[in-house]
């Protein structure tokens, strides 16, 4: 190595070891909303466009959402409607009217999704004046008051809305698990609409032998989504959540414990959930295991309680958790397959999981499938079969061949049409961007019990 200089350069540069460019940090984040900029060769007009609205999901090895400009493949991202924003008390300049700009009103028609409800409007005509004069054409006409539309999805909603990512392939594992006997014709189905399924399928109606799920960590984040895709298409959920976020668990309950614990049953019963079962854990439980311990001794009333379920869906982790579900799970009883599903695993400190996490959870999934235990043993037990599967963050496509934009399409359609939202925590969303390192430093609570934070980068 040698040092440059003007003579045979004709500019100063530096190559030595010493005087290397700095690298750039960890940069985490990775669910985003924003406005497309400019697109590569290769991007089709259906998936985006300049200037469009798009919600993506970045790979959780590099994450990197929390920056003002980002680069992101095209499977990763999907258009959106324009988000709601609610009307500001300023003035608006007159080049912005709708009626001096006809060229937003075409936009919005060759857009699969127009930017408001308010971009069609209809004028009832006047009568011809070759028409004879009637009376009729005098009477004033009472319009009949309409509820306003409601909004559409909000920039922090979009911002979580990848969020159901995760929460769409988790219940789609559940779908062998069904007590309707249907036919091929009719085939148990999760994402159809609430029109098209059977009367006694309805969502949000309980009816007998509908399948039991518990949801552990379902009152925000991914496990509130998962909560209410299963109550909207009729399975009686049982949920989980903390009862504290103070960061050491109490050993009384304070007027702030009673009021989050509170709040979360009103928050969940508006779902459909049938029961919120609190466990005795803080917000960085024993030895900062995330409450996976509160959650263990949780799931350990219910077994002592007798409760039966047919699927646990999990997202706090842990090897002890999945144990202490497949116990649960086990000793229900009743004919059918059990399933437990985790968006975790065993490894919550390792998002990247390594070739033994994924060889060991490929056994408990291929030992759950097997089917050559014989009826008799089964009985003498009185263990059920318990089914495994892992939702893990680093797959881009699924056992079913969906990639990330696939899932995140259907996901949109769910929030669009069925009014699947994610959980917004008013007080505290969105956060600054200045304040953001305070998530990552001070180890939020509602983050590490489940819950999440919008962070506004840029506007």
């Amino acid at each position: 190595m040698k040092r440059r200089t003007t003579s045979d350069a004709g500019s100063i540069s530096d190559t030595e070891p010493s005087h290397a460019s700095p690298q750039v940090g960890f940069i985490p984040g990775r669910s985003f909303v924003g406005r497309v900029l400019d697109c590569g060769w290769e991007v089709r007009e259906e998936v985006a466009r300049r200037g469009e609205w798009v919600v993506g999901l970045m790979d959780i090895r590099k994450s990197g959402a929390l920056a003002e400009f980002i680069t992101v493949d095209r499977h990763r991202i999907h258009r959106v409607p324009h988000p709601y924003m609610p009307q500001s008390s300023t003035p608006t300049p007159p080049s912005s009217a709708p009626s001096s700009a006809p060229s937003s009103a075409s936009s919005d028609q060759d857009s699969p999704f127009p930017s408001r409800l308010s971009s069609l409007s209809f004028r009832l005509e006047s009568p011809s004046p070759s028409r004879p004069f009637s009376q009729q054409y005098n009477r004033r006409v009472k319009s009949v008051p309409r509820p306003p539309p409601e909004p559409g999805l909000s920039l922090v909603e979009l911002a979580l809305l990848p969020l159901g990512l995760t929460a769409h392939r988790a219940v789609r594992t559940l779908i062998g698990v069904d007590v309707y006997k249907l036919s091929e014709d009719d085939m148990y189905d999760p994402w159809r609409s609430k029109e098209t399924l059977p009367d006694a399928r309805v969502a949000g109606e309980k009816t007998p032998g509908t399948r039991r799920a518990l949801v552990l960590q379902g009152h925000a984040g991914t496990g509130g989504l998962i909560a209410r895709m299963l109550a909207r298409n009729g399975w009686r959920v049982c949920v989980h959540a903390p009862g504290s976020l103070s960061d050491d668990a109490p050993a009384e309950e304070t007027e702030e414990d009673k009021a989050h614990m509170a709040a979360v049953q009103a928050r969940v019963r508006a779902w459909g959930v049938e029961e919120v079962v609190f466990d005795d854990g803080g917000a960085h439980g024993e030895r900062g295991d995330g409450g996976a311990g509160a959650t263990v001794r949780a799931v350990e009333r219910l077994i002592g309680d007798g409760d039966a379920f047919d699927a646990v869906v999990d997202t706090v982790g842990g090897r002890a958790v999945w144990e202490v579900g497949e116990r649960l799970l086990a000793g229900s009883g009743g004919a059918g397959r059990k399933q437990f599903t985790t968006t975790v695993g065993d490894c919550p400190a390792r998002p990247v999981p390594s070739a033994k996490d994924n060889f060991r959870a490929g056994l408990r999934a291929l030992r759950g499938s097997q089917q050559d235990a014989s009826e008799k043993k089964k009985k003498k037990k009185g263990r059920g079969e318990v089914g495994y599967a892992w939702v893990n963050g680093a797959q881009d496509v699924d056992w079913e061949g969906e990639d990330v934009r696939d899932s995140l399409a259907a996901v949109i359609r769910m929030a669009r049409e069925e009014g699947l939202r994610p959980v917004v925590e008013e007080e505290r969303t969105p956060l600054p961007f200045e304040r953001a390192p305070e998530v990552f430093g001070a180890r939020d609570a509602s983050v590490l019990r489940g819950g999440t934070v919008v962070v506004k980068v840029v506007g």
